[in-house]
């Protein structure tokens, strides 16, 4: 069951040309309740549809305490939804993450989040024939229809946004570089031979800055770390930036290469190739 609720959309979404399939391990390692960090703090439990002998649903329900304490309401999420274009499928499967969340003393329900509100989260509602960059979620067109039909209202607008070189602002790249000059703001690459004490400074910043954002959960320094492993090997550090003002670390940049345009060859394997 669990080698099936893993390879639904591989089956579902395989002859879309935008579809990018996630990494098997990557997938399986956030589903991990003995190792991942994320369920120190959170519990889920995992649904899957069958019809005519066939798996043609998928779903989670997701308890966060770090959300719950953080919103200060009895909110579960929901995540890992795929499905086929079949109305009666996709809200039995939102009934039955919804029990499961009502039986655990949730009041709402929230999503979807793959697991959580610091991971791939959010519909699509247009853009279907564009591939998602790293990171970034793609469903097929046909998914609003099913939540919108289920009773699902929007929570949040969320976008992404493509930015092209000659697209820069030159009166905000002159400004930057006045800045600069005035030596009272520095900038410099991460150290990688530190990047156990550079990581700490990311969490840090971040927690700090998003405090006040929609959604915000604070990263557990566990959690954060877990992360750092896997961005590790992709990470460039000419491509990373700490701001310092007087020597303490105010800001951060982290810009990495859209892993997405070699996973989409690989169809989730990355050995033996």
């Amino acid at each position: 069951d669990f080698a099936e609720f893993i390879k639904l959309p591989y089956r579902l979404h395989k002859h879309h040309p935008a579809w990018v399939p996630p990494l098997i391990s990557e997938t399986k390692d956030v589903l991990n309740k003995k190792k991942h960090p994320f369920y120190k703090h959170a519990e889920s439990q995992l649904f899957i549809a069958h019809k005519d002998g066939k798996t043609v649903g998928r779903i989670a329900g997701v308890i966060d305490q770090n959300y719950i304490k953080t919103c200060g309401t009895q909110v579960g999420q929901y995540g890992f939804f795929d499905c086929v274009d079949d109305m009666e499928t996709a809200g039995m499967l939102f009934d039955q993450a919804g029990k499961w969340l009502k039986s655990k003393g949730m009041e709402k329900m929230l999503g979807p989040t793959n697991p959580s509100m610091n991971d791939e989260l959010g519909v699509l509602m247009d853009a279907f024939d564009i591939p998602p960059a790293v990171k970034m979620i793609w469903n097929p067109d046909y998914y609003p229809k099913l939540y919108e039909t289920a009773g699902f209202k929007k929570a949040m607008d969320l976008c992404a946004w493509e930015i092209t070189a000659d697209q820069v602002s030159k009166r905000m790249l002159k400004l930057g570089e006045a800045i600069l000059k005035r030596g009272r703001v520095k900038l410099r690459h991460p150290n990688m031979k530190n990047f156990d004490a550079e990581i700490q400074i990311f969490r840090s910043i971040y927690n700090r800055a998003w405090t006040e954002n929609w959604g915000f959960v604070p990263w557990t320094e566990e959690e954060f770390e877990h992360l750092a492993k896997s961005l590790k090997q992709v990470i460039d550090p000419d491509l990373a930036l700490i701001a310092e003002v007087n020597g303490e670390a105010v800001g951060f940049s982290l810009i990495l290469p859209d892993l997405n345009v070699a996973l989409k060859r690989i169809n989730g394997r990355l050995f033996p190739l």
